[in-house]
């Protein structure tokens, strides 16, 4: 039974009781069409292969490779599905994701995160594309591994973010500075002036002088 669910854009919210909260990114019916398109082209191209007397040289034919070999890469590259659980009563978050035919799974334990931050990289050179990551001692858990500029407002990532860290009982913090240290601390000041731009609404020299100040901080 899924009770206090919501849809934030395409990722869908679901906390069933007080000790379970979900993430979900569901696979949309047109990344399921790539499957199948791809499907009914290899068959078409075995079917041609065997009915023309020289299929190599077929325009046929060869459009149906073609098309095969552009919805493989269809579902290599442009599929994913998402879930992360939080778990109260057993203290950890479990994800697993489906990348194209790829299937990963992991664990770990709410005493591991330190916080829930904001990433964010420039699509296509002037519009931010964003998503959320868990970040841990040893490494950075992403809740998605697209960035997407339409997935969830730059609002509600930032609440979101809170809620995450309300349910796990990680210490109330500035999800933006956070975000915008994690992102200095790995040598991506590029992302951390990018942040700061798209949140306060700053010039870029103003956000290269804020990030230069933290730099400092951190030194």
């Amino acid at each position: 039974m899924e009770n206090n669910a919501e849809n934030i854009e395409k990722m869908k919210v679901i906390q069933p009781d007080d000790d379970v909260l979900m993430l979900r990114l569901p696979e949309t019916p047109l990344a399921w069409a790539g499957p199948l398109l791809l499907c009914g082209c290899f068959v078409l191209s075995i079917v041609r292969f065997f009915i023309y007397q020289d299929p190599l040289h077929n325009e046929l034919f060869q459009g149906s490779v073609a098309g095969t070999l552009f919805f493989l890469i269809w579902c290599a590259f442009a599929m994913e599905f998402t879930q992360v659980v939080f778990d109260r009563k057993a203290g950890k978050v479990t994800w697993q994701r489906r990348y194209g035919f790829i299937l990963r799974k992991g664990t770990v334990s709410f005493d591991e995160i330190s916080g829930v931050i904001e990433q964010s990289i420039l699509s296509d050179g002037t519009t931010a594309s964003q998503r959320l990551a868990l970040i841990t001692k040893d490494r950075t858990i992403p809740l998605s591994l697209l960035y997407s500029k339409t997935l969830i407002s730059e609002e509600k990532y930032a609440k979101l973010a809170s809620r995450i860290q309300a349910f796990i009982k990680v210490p109330a913090s500035d999800g933006l500075s956070q975000s915008v240290c994690h992102a200095i601390k790995n040598s991506n000041r590029i992302q951390a002036v990018q942040l700061l731009r798209d949140q306060k609404k700053i010039s870029l020299a103003e956000a290269q002088a804020q990030v230069k100040k933290i730099e400092e901080k951190l030194t």
